[in-house]
């Protein structure tokens, strides 16, 4: 038994010693070996490329797993996951920077893509908007508690329209909403029987008589409820959005004003049309800039003051204003800035009055003005 051995390792023609090979690396002689380790040699060989072969048909069949936003700690760091909710807010830089915020019900995460992939996910057939639902997968990145989840690859996006999904909610009673919903979308309706305010917003308690949730509506959505004078205690409304919780307690949370309907709100208007007053025009209030406060996003507003900076860019420009209480960044989008015949509008100096919708991006509150004459020169 010791020869066979040493014959196996031993070239039977140089005398060197050779290991595991099959023919001598000095002289080229064949060695021979046992059939055991033939097999072994081969069959490791296999079952590696089985592994391979088993491995990459988990990665294309396996569903990565959905995880909810609130459920997301630091050590799922890395890790790489799937979440589903709607989108409110959409912004596609220069250079090819795509970065979404996508509420779950939960929470709200960072969904950001870059470069070819970006390109990738804008040339499909339905590319991401503001109001449409995503089901995203990427990579988890978690630095100083904040939350981002990072596109790989395209394939991994799949966005439904706002049209085609809020055609598909179900409705529920109230009653049969449970916490293994949320972030699910439903549909359910009945009568406001509490109404609480609070800093940006409101809640609105409707029961139907099989149990109560209540309904998150924010201020910028409240504002352009049609009839929302008449959403008091005792009034029916239906209702439709994402399912969430806040400390602890259900509620549907709406993503626009078109999510809340008066149930017979049409009938009324039309029975007394005698009564309805005439549109009358929406005055824009005009602040010092320093009253201008992130309380105040999604509304329009206006201030006065002086160009103080002004940079022009591929497809917009900025304009810094500033008065005695602050500055405000005034973004300007092509289809506004070419509109402008009054060029003293982008000379540092110049005193102007700017209304427009106020928004922030990255921390920073930015107005931004829908039409050119949105922006006049003051005493102009």
């Amino acid at each position: 038994m010791e020869m066979e051995r040493k014959e196996e390792v031993i070239c039977p023609n140089c005398g060197r010693f050779v290991g595991a090979h099959m023919a001598c690396p000095y002289c080229g002689t064949k060695v021979p070996k046992r059939m055991s380790v033939m097999l072994f040699k081969y069959g490791a060989l296999a079952v590696a490329f089985l592994g391979l072969i088993f491995l990459y048909l988990a990665v294309r069949v396996i569903k990565i797993p959905v995880v909810k936003v609130k459920d997301i700690t630091e050590t799922m760091n890395f890790a790489y996951v799937r979440v589903v909710g709607k989108i409110s807010r959409a912004d596609v830089y220069e250079g090819g920077s795509l970065y979404l915020t996508v509420d779950d019900g939960t929470g709200f995460i960072s969904v950001k893509s870059y470069g070819k992939v970006t390109e990738e996910i804008m040339r499909m057939d339905n590319p991401p908007e503001i109001g449409d639902r995503i089901d995203v997968g990427g990579t988890l990145n978690i630095t100083e508690g904040k939350r981002s989840l990072t596109i790989q690859t395209p394939d991994r996006v799949k966005v439904i329209p706002r049209e085609e999904w809020m055609g598909k909610i179900p409705a529920f009673k109230t009653g049969d909403i449970t916490r293994s919903k949320i972030g699910e979308l439903a549909r359910c309706r009945g009568k406001i029987t509490n109404i609480r305010t609070f800093k940006g917003g409101r809640t609105l308690t409707i029961d139907d008589d099989s149990g109560s949730i209540d309904v998150l509506i924010w201020d910028t959505d409240y504002e352009k409820i049609p009839n929302k004078e008449a959403l008091q205690i005792g009034r029916e409304v239906s209702v439709q959005g994402v399912i969430g919780s806040y400390r602890d307690k259900l509620q549907v949370q709406l993503g626009s004003p078109e999510e809340i309907k008066i149930v017979g709100a049409k009938e009324e208007v039309a029975v007394a049309p005698s009564v309805m007053a005439p549109p009358v025009a929406v005055e824009i209030p005009i602040l010092n800039i320093g009253q201008i406060t992130k309380d105040r996003i999604g509304q329009t507003v206006g201030c006065q003051g002086v160009v103080t900076q002004y940079e022009p860019f591929a497809e917009w420009a900025m304009l810094v204003v500033s008065d005695e209480t602050g500055r405000i960044v005034v973004v300007l989008w092509d289809k506004v800035k070419n509109q402008i015949t009054d060029n003293r509008v982008f000379i540092i100096g110049t005193k102007v009055t700017v209304r427009g919708k106020l928004g922030a991006s990255r921390e920073q509150l930015q107005l931004v003005p829908q039409r050119a004459s949105d922006i006049t020169v003051k005493g102009g």
